[in-house]
């Protein structure tokens, strides 16, 4: 393992050698910076020219940063993009609802919050970005999880790996995707002290225009005051999730009718 993680660094090291002042470099030039044998660079250079983070130039003898770079790099700045149309509809939902809204999304077998804003009221749910969550509880989390394919579901539920986090959470799996299927049919999930004591929520899911799920948007606070307003919320999250998708996804356009399961 500690050879491995020694082999990342270098080639970590050997990106980082690049620079605006230095956009090519030579094999000897990249051994000296890291300061180890020219035939052991040449190992790192075959490998990271490989996979295309690194480029051979015409003349055969220096590199430069691949089209991999690139592509990561345009990824960032999509992601960035969608943070500034997404965060001022979010604020003006949280004005709306009151409370803290999230916006989730799949990874692997978690929903990941990639961004929030919390409420203005004294006690509020206040997550951190970056939380992760198991797909099998919390609205948030759920509504990513109804909406997968059947094949991906069960697979989920074979992992057995169906964690109680609170007395509520729902850990058999019959009943977990009897759950799923009522979610997917009204369009939303409601939980009640699933993943977090004191903590009620609401999600729906954002959907692109081939109807595919893109994420989740979720009202969430405590307990007490998101059931007080239950339906509204439930309304106000189909509005938003459905403002969303034509805002990020959809281009203006109303969101793709809900793919068939197969």
């Amino acid at each position: 393992m500690s050879r491995t993680i020694n082999s990342l660094e270098k080639g970590l090291r050997t990106l980082l050698l690049f620079s605006i002042e230095n956009e090519t470099l030579s094999a000897q030039e990249i051994s000296n910076g890291l300061k180890i044998p020219l035939s052991t660079t040449y190992r790192y250079l075959e490998t990271l020219t490989g996979r295309g983070f690194l480029m051979k130039n015409p003349d055969r003898k220096t590199y430069q940063l691949g089209i991999m770079l690139l592509d990561l790099g345009n990824m960032v700045s999509s992601r960035m993009k969608l943070s500034e149309k997404l965060l001022p509809l979010m604020k003006s939902f949280s004005l709306l609802s009151e409370e803290t809204i999230l916006f989730n999304v799949i990874s692997e077998w978690e929903a990941v919050c990639v961004e929030s804003v919390s409420s203005r009221h004294l006690i509020i749910l206040n997550p951190k970005m970056g939380r992760r969550l198991p797909l099998h509880a919390a609205a948030s989390s759920k509504v990513l999880l109804a909406y997968q394919e059947d094949a991906f579901i069960d697979s989920y539920l074979a992992r057995g790996n169906l964690a109680k986090l609170t007395e509520n959470t729902i850990t058999a799996p019959a009943k977990l995707k009897k759950d799923l299927a009522m979610i997917r049919k009204q369009g939303y999930a409601f939980t009640d002290e699933e993943a977090n004591l004191g903590v009620a929520a609401v999600g729906a899911p954002v959907l692109r225009s081939n109807g595919n799920i893109a994420a989740s948007l979720t009202i969430a606070g405590p307990r007490e005051r998101i059931i007080e307003k239950k339906n509204h919320l439930i309304n106000l999250i189909k509005k938003f999730s459905l403002e969303v998708s034509q805002e990020l996804y959809c281009a203006g356009r109303k969101p793709g009718t809900l793919r068939k399961r197969r």
